[in-house]
């Protein structure tokens, strides 16, 4: 497909999927990396009525974070708790798995 080929292409290490029906997060998980190892990182630090926690997708043999989000305009909902709610899970992969991401801070 179209989108397997670009992220063969792209050989991103950072995946973001904040579409409603999840039918990006399926297609990277269940298609494109399906079958391998795989580490779910959750991070409910910030607890807010009606959100389900962000979730980042962890696969360490090929060093790809997969972050499962929210779509950025969530109606009447605050804003900083979508990007609290994603940056709090981001922080806990940085330090449990460093190694991949270093490179972000040069």
């Amino acid at each position: 497909t179209l989108l397997k080929n670009e992220l063969d292409i792209l050989k991103a290490n950072i995946l973001v999927c904040c579409d409603a029906n999840d039918s990006q997060f399926k297609f990277v998980t269940g298609t494109y990396l399906i079958g391998k190892k795989c580490v779910r990182i959750l991070d409910d630090s910030i607890e807010y009525e009606g959100f389900k926690p962000c979730s980042i997708y962890y696969y360490p043999e090929e060093k790809v974070a997969v972050i499962k989000s929210y779509h950025p305009t969530r109606l009447g909902k605050p804003n900083w708790i979508i990007y609290e709610r994603v940056v709090c899970t981001m922080r806990k992969l940085l330090r449990e798995y460093p190694e991949p991401f270093e490179k972000l801070n040069e």
